[in-house]
């Protein structure tokens, strides 16, 4: 039962914003804060008044910046927003919800956490929130809305014709089925405008006809369909089409670079190459995450090693060890993700310093610090490259402290940065059933194999959203240069079609 004093926030935080009175809603949300602090309430109050308090934040949002993100202005107010939204959804998934109003705030949670991802260009993962509060109440058509939104929006920073179409299909569903749910006046407004411009742009009969395909992915084995089913159903192909259908057309790592314009004098497609080694070792170490948890016998290469049992139930094997590398593969492609982008940006970076941390600096301090050629997240903000914008966004959740975000349903979990350390420099101790009393390792960072194998799939998806952004990212930076190359009257440029290259190739 959501007791008195929560409630009261609530009413607080919602007459503060019919009243239009920024200060009262402040007000709001430092009690809020404070009873939060106090750690005096049970799983369901805290979820709830957490939600509050995001909602609190929001409308500080609103007051001020009419709800858009001015970066390097309200950045600390979206973060904070976010991490209450997390937090929110973190207690809401301890608990056996079964009263409708409870049901309604935790949908509400996982949509407003899917509306502000949105808004700060991670829109890869906001859909999963959309559809997590739809499969909890099938009538909620702000969530409808909002992704169809969302859909449109993606649909421009893609550079395949043939999925904007079915972006723009889907969004029009979604949209459609939106206005015929109980939404807000002002919302249904917009949606309607916005299936009316889809209209404009797509033939009605296709958007009126049902989505079919000519061919589907073909599997050789049994293990095959498996491993496919697992990546479609996890949303883990490196295909814009998997955030939107699961049909096995889009058992496929369809995405790449798009076309780049080069130098001349520059003989090999690097950063067609380069992305091309990026998604091998993400692609690789998605397959080696699943070979760790088909896992159920110990593996041959296990027998007759000798090992002591230290009494704290620690796992020990092949399986184990896969689980750290495909872990420590997707990590490290964060720094890859870097170099591309230093490389690619001429942000200046010498090779040495360059991270997924230093490049949204415009300098490097200390000692022997120097400017950058190019600030790159000024130049991100100039540009209003979205996509980009949600790599800057992705990297906070592992480098800005200041309101330790983490992962989107475990703000009060230590960094996972820390736990990669510890598997780099020291070790990673993952036991069957997690610590289970006060015993201390010093030198290990203990897990329970349950929480290792959800941080890595967390993982997983979010170096997919990242490979995402950084491919539409390249790909919105070609269009604004090319329009430059107009402007300019600059001579055309002489296309160049790189193959396919075969799976027979490939060993």
């Amino acid at each position: 039962m959501i007791c008195r004093t929560v409630l009261k926030i609530g009413e607080l935080i919602d007459g503060a914003y019919e009243n239009k009175d920024f200060e009262k809603t402040k007000q709001a949300i430092v009690q809020g804060k404070n009873v939060d602090n106090e750690k005096k309430l049970d799983d369901l109050n805290c979820a709830v008044l957490n939600y509050f308090i995001s909602n609190g934040i929001s409308d500080l949002i609103q007051f001020k910046y009419n709800n858009k993100l001015k970066i390097g202005t309200n950045d600390k107010d979206f973060e904070e927003s976010i991490y209450h939204l997390r937090k929110s959804i973190n207690y809401f998934s301890r608990i056996n919800i079964i009263d409708g109003q409870t049901i309604q705030y935790k949908v509400m949670a996982y949509t407003n956490l899917a509306n502000q991802l949105d808004i700060v260009g991670r829109f890869v993962e906001a859909i999963e929130y959309w559809d997590i509060a739809t499969s909890i109440y099938t009538d909620f058509g702000m969530a409808y809305g909002n992704k169809g939104l969302c859909l449109y929006n993606y649909s421009k920073l893609l550079y395949d014709h043939g999925h904007k179409a079915i972006f723009l299909k889907k969004s029009r569903e979604l949209l459609n089925k939106a206005i015929k749910l109980p939404i807000y006046l002002y919302a249904k407004e917009i949606f309607s405008k916005k299936i009316k411009e889809i209209e404009k742009i797509i033939d009605m009969d296709y958007l009126e006809s049902e989505l079919t395909f000519n061919n589907s992915v073909c599997t050789d084995s049994v293990e095959e369909t498996m491993y496919n089913a697992w990546c479609n159903d996890n949303t883990l192909y490196l295909n814009p089409l998997n955030d939107i259908l699961k049909h096995d057309v889009v058992n496929q790592d369809i995405l790449t670079m798009p076309s780049i314009v080069a130098p001349i004098d520059e003989k090999i497609p690097k950063y067609h190459s380069f992305y091309n080694q990026i998604k091998q070792e993400y692609v690789s170490a998605r397959f080696t995450f699943f070979e760790s948890i088909q896992m159920e016998m110990p593996h041959y290469s296990d027998k007759n090693v000798l090992l002591y049992n230290t009494i704290d139930y620690p796992k020990y094997g092949l399986k184990i060890e896969k689980m750290k590398y495909a872990f420590r593969v997707l990590y490290s492609l964060l720094d890859k993700i870097a170099y591309f982008i230093n490389d690619y940006f001429d942000i200046g970076i010498t090779e040495r310093d360059v991270s997924f941390k230093s490049i949204w600096f415009s300098q490097k301090k200390g000692r022997n610090g120097y400017k950058y050629k190019m600030d790159l997240k000024q130049y991100m903000i100039n540009n209003y490259n979205f996509s980009l914008q949600g790599l800057y966004w992705l990297f906070k959740d592992y480098y800005d402290r200041k309101y330790d975000i983490e992962n989107f349903l475990e703000p009060e979990s230590k960094d996972i940065d820390i736990l990669r350390n510890y598997m780099e420099h020291k070790y990673l101790k993952v036991l069957e059933y997690g610590i289970i009393d006060d015993r201390v390792d010093e030198l290990a960072y203990s897990i329970s194999i349950r929480e290792f194998q959800a941080k890595t799939l967390r993982l997983l998806k979010k170096i997919r959203a990242a490979l995402i952004y950084l491919s539409l990212a390249v790909n919105q930076e070609e269009r604004f240069r090319e329009s430059q190359r107009k402007i300019n009257e600059d001579k055309g440029v002489m296309p160049i079609s790189l193959q396919a290259f075969d799976d027979d190739w490939k060993f």
